[in-house]
């Protein structure tokens, strides 16, 4: 029996050490915000993290916590042992261009997905990828702390427009609630996020 795509990247992230982490050409709240979650997530596990973006961090996520993580160029070829791809509906959608090689997980929320990772888990159900990593996270069994949970919820509350998209869906709700429960501050979030008081 084929196991669901979450299953599968999950076990492919425990087998490897060296992983990056990228997203689409101007990045948005939503791939920022899930790749630093991400980036967490994996340091939790042991992993040596990367997140490379092709364009620089727009403003105010540019003045976020731990945005200092997140490093602007091309992936370099043959330093990684798996690339993460955010909502990269292509491959040239990355603006990476020595990435061919890697093996290449592919997370996306939108029905313009060309399915072209090793392994592919595209969801157009859900809000924002934000809310996929949040199911990634569970199946790794990592512990959310308040850092990873003000990621993901902010990366949700972004790409929804603060709940009043039409995205915004029961899954939406429910996994921000689950978020506030470990930690996240919707008030911290909102404030980041439209005040710009850090």
């Amino acid at each position: 029996m084929k196991k669901n795509p979450v299953e599968q990247i999950a076990q492919k992230i425990q087998k490897s050490q060296r992983i990056v982490i990228t997203s689409h050409l101007r990045p948005d709240g939503d791939s920022i915000c899930t790749g630093l979650a991400l980036y967490f997530m994996g340091k939790s596990l042991g992993k040596e993290m990367s997140i490379i973006n092709h364009d620089p961090t727009p403003f105010p996520f540019n003045l976020f916590p731990d945005v200092e993580n997140i490093t602007t160029g091309q992936i370099p070829p043959d330093e990684f042992d798996l690339v993460i791809l955010l909502e990269c509906a292509n491959i040239g959608r990355s603006g990476h261009k020595y990435i061919d090689g890697y093996y290449k997980i592919n997370i996306d929320h939108h029905h313009s997905n060309d399915y072209y990772g090793d392994i592919n888990w595209v969801d157009p159900d859900a809000a924002a990828v934000g809310c996929l990593v949040y199911f990634l996270g569970e199946e790794l069994k990592v512990r959310f702390t308040p850092r990873i949970a003000n990621h993901l919820y902010c990366a949700i509350v972004s790409d929804t427009g603060s709940f009043q998209f039409s995205n915004t869906s029961p899954q939406s709700f429910l996994v921000s609630y689950n978020l506030t429960k470990k930690g996240a501050s919707p008030i911290l979030v909102s404030e980041r996020l439209f005040s710009n008081c850090l």
